[in-house]
Order: structure tokens, then C-alpha cells, then sequence
């Protein structure tokens, strides 16, 4: 089983002051959504339940009026049934959950607001009950539905020109729990009960963010031990859990003091990022199947990534002006002088007779041996005096020799041994017979020998900043999360 326990531990502090993305591809559709400021109307051509397209069988679905369960409170429902989903109406759901959405034809996209100023009215209910299910053709409507500007993976379909979506994964952007017996077609969404287990600043601590740390770290001891994790085993994760959530929720109330947001292409990069690792776990159902082991959804997995890109842009913020001084960056370079030796060298010139095609295949014997002529034929006019420069601009078949006219310059463990082997063999201004490579045949010349040197702190200063900047930038922020972490009331009634 794939472990997320070390992806959660990096999302939630990962402080560090990078991010790698990787670019995500969204899907085009021919659905068209339209909106206005007082009214968002849906339009779409549905796929026709008579006739199937010629070129590619419809994807279909169940079509049924059921009712659905929302905190004990039975709600009727135009569902559809697909890949062993419950797919209700996006302004059914709207309504219900006291949402709205705002939508972007052109690029196809769909935001889901949790908190609207006001919440539109259900101008789409279905009058007419579908007591038994049909079968119905659908379309993948392509648009890529999104909280607050991330990406929450939902598949949706249109269905007489209606936007359907995942009961259960929408309603999980509300922290609601949804269950599903397929068997029954039931569903019933809840509330999950808010638990505190503490507070910090006034601030409560939810049992839900604590699980959220904490139930990835237990599944992952519980896998890489042959034993039942023992009471001290549980209470040291849980005081290591707990701590991380009162430290996560410190920098969070820093960060909203300073007033930090999100931009644009701070999304770009979460989006970018949550749909890297999808791909890393092998696609998104999988990606969800997995989490769902430690009990977390993609939503709080996105939430988090959210915050934690939060946190590092304000860690950024704190640290800028943090570098290596020039007395730390003297004091490494005296106590580490042993890593700053320029090992011997040599310069050399060569003139290389290829056998190897365009393809970088190898020539085959008859036309090596004719190579291999020539280049005897070039060496004997140097040995009677031909100017080797000349020769070499004329006959060198390497490409580098345009930006290296005066030979490379390189210490040993940097070329082709017998190009390396022979080069410090030689003395300097002595012609080589020919040395044949994996490349082909090679004429050298020695220029130049270097004597291993020690190199100065001018030479070495830059790439020692280089490595000693981000080290400072992080012991300094180390120190501000101590300090603020004493700074805060912190309560804890975790059990």
C-alpha cells in the first residue's frame, strides 16, 4: 500500500522556500455555461437519448427522482446514476447547501463559493417525478470545477442542458460525511460532529485537523512495525501531532495579522502541484482511494496545500533580508579549506575523427577502418610539421572544439578514460599517436598542466553563500516559530 504519511507531514510544515510544480492539461468540452451578475443560467445541447453519435457510443447513466438524507432531513433529488456514483444537479446541491457558483464560459471553469453573499434561488427544480430509473445518454461537460480557485477533481456531466456532479465529493467541500449503499441506491449526507481538542489564542483546535496530521502518521507506524503501537507509542504521536496543529495554527494567525493572500499564480502553482502528485499516485480515483485509507478526502488535502503555500509565502516574507554574514561565510570557508582544492588539470586540444553515424549508431567495420586512415594520414602531416591548429579546424569532427579553439581544461574522473588517461600521461606541447574512444579516433595535443591549487575565498566565496543563505534563512525562521509558539495561549483537552 502507498504511505501518504510523508506527503501530509511535508504539506502541513513544510516551511521551506520552494515549490515544484508540474503542468496540468485541462479538458475541453463543447458544453456551453453562461452567467450574469443577478443570474447564472446553465445551457447545454444534450446528447439525444434516441439516436447514438456515429462516430462514438454515449456514455449513460440512470436517470431516477431519489431522495437523499442531509442531516436527517429527507431532500427529493433528480439523480443520476454513473460509474456507482450519485450525480444530483449542481443548483440542486447550490440551494441545498446554501452555495453558489460562478462560471467562466471561456475558460471553462466553475467556481463553487462556500460563504455567497446571498444564495440564488432554485429556479431549476424538477416538477415531475422519475419514480423508475432510465437509461439515459450523458456528456462530459469538460469543465473543471473549483473551491475558491483549486481544483477539486469532479467529474461533471450535463444532462438536458443541467450540470450533475458527485453528491458525495461535493459535499465533502462542506465537511459533510457522505455514505452510500450502493445496494439500496441510499444516501445520506451528515454533519460531522466539531470536535475541539483544544485552542490556541482564543483559537479552537478541531479533532478533524488534528485526524487529519495525525491519522497518515498512524497508519504509517502501524505498516512499518510488526507491533500494536504500545500507550507511549500513542501518546508520544499524539503530543507530536498535536504540537504540529497548534504550530500550523500560530503561523496561520501570523499570516492573517500580516494580511498575506494568495495571488493568481499562487493557485496556478497549488492546482499545478495537487495534479502532480495525482499523477505520481497513478490518477486522481486512485489518488482519492489511497487518502481514503487514512481517512483524509482531496479536499482537506487541497486545503492544506493551500495553507501551506500561505505559510511559505509569509516565511519568505520574514526571512528576506536573512543571509550569511561575511564573517560566517570566512569562518566556513577556514573550516572547511579541505573542500576547496582544485585538483591537478590539463588543457589539451584534439582533433576527432567520428565513427559514429548522425543516429549515434556506430559505423560498421569497413567504414571504420576507412576513419581510421584518414586520421593516420592527418597525424603523419602533424608529425612532419603541419600546423596542428590548422588540421584541427579543418578535420575535427567535435562540435565543442567552436566554443573551446584553446582545449578543454578538465581534472581526472571529468572525460573518457583512455581520452583522460592519455592526456595526463603526456608532456607539454607532445602530439599523441591515435587514441580511439567510444566517439571515434582522437589526435591530442597537451597545452597546458595545472598543479593542484588551493583555491582563495574570492574564488569560493559566492557558492559558499550560495549553500550558507538558505541554512540561515532557515535557523532564523526556526527561532520565530519557538518564539511564537511561547507567545501564544495554547490549550489542550485532546484525551
Amino acid at each position: 500500500m502507498k504511505n501518504l504519511a510523508r506527503i501530509f507531514t511535508v504539506l502541513v510544515f513544510t516551511l521551506s522556500f520552494s515549490i515544484a510544480v508540474n503542468a496540468e492539461t485541462v479538458p475541453n468540452s463543447q458544453t456551453s455555461v453562461t452567467s450574469s451578475d443577478s443570474k447564472t443560467t446553465e445551457t447545454a445541447t444534450p446528447i439525444s437519448t434516441e439516436t447514438a453519435p456515429a462516430v462514438q457510443v454515449p456514455e449513460t447513466g440512470l436517470f431516477k427522482t431519489d431522495t437523499i438524507e442531509f442531516d436527517g432531513k429527507p431532500v427529493e433529488f433528480s439523480t443520476i446514476s454513473y460509474k456507482d456514483r450519485i450525480y444530483v444537479k449542481l443548483r440542486d446541491l447550490c440551494y441545498t447547501l446554501k452555495c453558489n457558483i460562478e462560471v467562466d464560459n471561456n475558460n471553462k471553469i466553475i467556481n463553487i463559493l462556500k460563504k455567497p453573499s446571498s444564495v440564488q434561488e432554485n429556479v431549476y427544480a424538477e416538477k415531475v417525478k422519475t419514480i423508475q430509473p432510465i437509461k439515459i445518454n450523458l456528456d462530459l461537460s469538460g469543465f473543471n470545477i473549483k473551491t475558491d480557485g483549486i481544483n477539486t477533481y469532479m467529474e461533471s456531466i450535463i444532462y438536458q442542458g443541467r450540470t450533475y456532479v458527485p453528491v458525495r465529493f461535493f459535499s465533502e467541500v462542506f465537511d459533510k460525511k457522505v455514505d452510500w449503499i450502493k445496494e439500496k441506491r441510499k444516501v445520506t449526507v451528515s454533519t460531522v460532529p466539531d470536535v475541539i481538542v483544544g485552542s490556541v489564542n482564543g483559537q479552537a483546535l478541531h479533532k478533524k485537523d488534528f485526524d487529519y496530521i495525525f491519522n497518515p502518521q498512524y497508519n504509517n507506524f502501524k505498516n512499518n512495525n510488526t507491533t500494536e503501537p504500545t500507550e507511549t507509542d500513542l501518546k508520544t504521536l499524539k503530543d507530536t501531532c498535536f504540537d504540529n496543529l497548534v504550530l500550523y495554527t500560530v503561523l496561520m494567525q501570523k499570516a492573517a495579522k500580516g494580511n498575506y493572500t494568495l495571488s493568481e499564480s499562487d493557485y496556478g502553482e497549488i492546482n499545478d502541484t495537487i495534479n502532480s502528485y495525482i499523477q505520481a499516485y497513478g490518477g486522481v480515483e486512485n489518488f482519492r482511494s489511497i487518502m481514503e485509507e487514512s481517512g483524509v478526502t482531496l479536499y482537506q488535502f487541497s486545503n492544506n496545500l493551500r495553507d501551506s503555500k500561505l505559510i511559505n509565502k509569509m516565511a519568505l516574507d520574514l526571512v528576506t533580508n536573512v543571509n550569511a554574514s561575511e564573517e560566517t561565510i570566512k569562518k566556513y570557508y577556514e573550516d572547511n579549506k579541505s573542500m576547496y582544492i582544485q585538483p591537478e588539470q590539463v588543457r589539451a586540444k584534439h582533433i576527432l575523427f567520428s565513427t559514429k553515424e548522425i543516429t549515434g549508431e556506430d559505423y560498421d567495420a569497413q567504414k571504420k577502418a576507412e576513419i581510421k586512415k584518414k586520421a593516420e594520414e592527418v597525424l603523419a602531416q602533424i608529425k612532419a610539421g603541419a600546423d596542428f591548429d590548422e588540421l584541427m579546424n579543418k578535420y575535427t569532427e567535435d562540435p565543442g572544439t567552436a566554443n573551446y579553439p584553446n582545449g578543454y581544461t578538465f581534472s581526472k574522473g571529468e572525460m573518457v578514460q583512455e581520452f583522460e588517461e592519455k592526456s595526463f600521461s603526456m608532456k607539454v606541447g607532445e602530439i599523441s599517436d591515435l587514441v580511439e574512444t567510444q566517439f571515434g579516433y582522437h589526435i591530442i595535443k597537451l597545452e597546458e598542466k595545472i598543479p593542484e591549487t588551493q583555491l582563495k575565498l574570492d574564488d569560493v566565496k559566492d557558492s559558499i553563500k550560495a549553500e550558507l543563505d538558505p541554512q540561515e534563512k532557515q535557523n532564523y525562521f526556526d527561532k520565530l516559530l519557538v518564539q511564537f509558539k511561547a507567545e501564544s495561549a495554547i490549550v489542550n483537552t485532546l484525551e
